[in-house]
């Protein structure tokens, strides 16, 4: 999925179709038949049982992480100030200074980021990553933020 249809998703929220699928899960037998480790799961090469599993078609409902709009909310007040000290450091130069305020916007929406704890993730989405931060998973959307200067 385009990291922008994510980042659409997470800033108005809405629902996604799960397909359904097989999933195996694997576990550890003793020697007598019962499960090691009180029967959770372990990883594959742990494992001496699997069995598969169908997951049935499902919708996942994500709620609206506003952080586009909050860095706009949260920020544009600034900006005239931010433009008009990107002018004075770009000496005139438009494109520059334009280049200059839109890289400190960019810093302000990834910070909307990685600050945004509202709402929280699923109990179920903290165990899968390992950690709790809703915007963040691998960083990519973080990471992609960026902005495209088009002068006519």
């Amino acid at each position: 999925m385009p990291v922008a249809a994510i980042a659409y998703q997470n800033e108005f929220g809405g629902e996604i179709e799960i397909p359904g699928y097989e999933q195996k899960i694997y576990r550890s037998v003793a020697a007598d038949g019962s499960f090691r480790k009180n029967g959770k799961f372990v990883k594959a090469k742990s494992s001496n049982f699997e069995t598969t599993h169908t997951v049935p078609a499902h919708t996942v409902t994500i709620p609206a992480r506003p952080f586009m709009r909050n860095a706009i909310a949260n920020n544009q007040d600034q900006w005239p100030a931010l433009l008009a000290a990107a002018l004075k450091q770009a000496k005139g130069d438009l494109d520059k200074a334009l280049d200059i305020a839109a890289e400190a916007i960019v810093g302000q929406v990834q910070e909307e980021i990685r600050n945004l704890g509202d709402p929280p993730n699923a109990p179920s989405t903290i165990r899968s990553k390992g950690f709790d931060k809703p915007l963040i998973d691998t960083g990519h959307m973080l990471n992609s933020v960026g902005y495209e200067v088009v002068s006519d």
